[in-house]
């Protein structure tokens, strides 16, 4: 008898908690058609184990991005989603299971346009800061950033450009000199005092193709 009332109130939480579920996506759903760019909502997902052991429901949550998403796009297998956001993150989604496969965090701007690879092994995006970013998108690891410098004429575009690795190693346009310094301490050095160190266009190569 005991077990028939345990079902029974168990049957009874799980409709409960479902049209609670309801009720809070639908709202969810208002608020995301009256933002703009609207932000990844969390997710309330049930489940029930089917199984005759199941003691209780498992509930579990999802958490998307803090800020709008403010683009994305799909892999060439159509596996895989990635989103940018205005929160500084890229997470990639995998859109066979819904689940978030990893986060790829380091731009201080929101984003302005992501771009896989043919192969999906690599992973592009650019923000409104005026910087790429290139990922291994498989580990999230960070390979270059390319960032545009400042043109010395209002309105046009600017020639210059630099392009580094995380351990510092760079290549850049002739005149991209004159806006590198390097930071000991308290103290800004020029670009030719540790040039011949870290000017290493061969290393850049090396970690455009994955290599380093």
């Amino acid at each position: 008898m005991s077990s028939v009332l345990f079902t029974m109130n168990l049957r009874r939480f799980s409709i409960l908690f479902a049209v609670l579920v309801v009720i809070l996506n639908s709202g969810c759903s208002r608020q995301r058609r009256s933002a703009n760019p609207s932000p990844m909502m969390s997710e309330v997902q049930l489940r029930l184990d089917p199984s005759p052991s199941a003691a209780r429901p498992e509930l579990v949550l999802q958490v998307g991005h803090s800020g709008g998403v403010t683009s994305v796009a799909f892999s060439s297998d159509g596996n895989t989603l990635a989103s940018g956001s205005s929160d500084g993150t890229i997470r990639l989604w995998d859109l066979r299971t819904g689940e978030l496969k990893r986060t790829l965090t380091g731009h201080d701007r929101i984003m302005a346009s992501i771009a896989f690879s043919p192969d999906g092994k690599w992973l592009a995006n650019g923000s409104r800061g005026g910087t790429i970013k290139l990922w291994d998108a498989s580990n999230e690891r960070l390979l270059t950033t390319l960032l545009i410098l400042p043109s010395s004429q209002a309105g046009k575009a600017s020639p210059d450009w630099i392009a580094f690795t995380p351990e510092g190693y760079y290549d850049s346009s002739p005149e991209a000199k004159q806006f590198i310094r390097w930071r000991v301490g308290d103290e800004l050095l020029p670009a030719e005092r540790y040039e011949k160190t870290y000017h290493r266009p061969d290393f850049v190569q090396k970690a455009l193709r994955g290599e380093r």
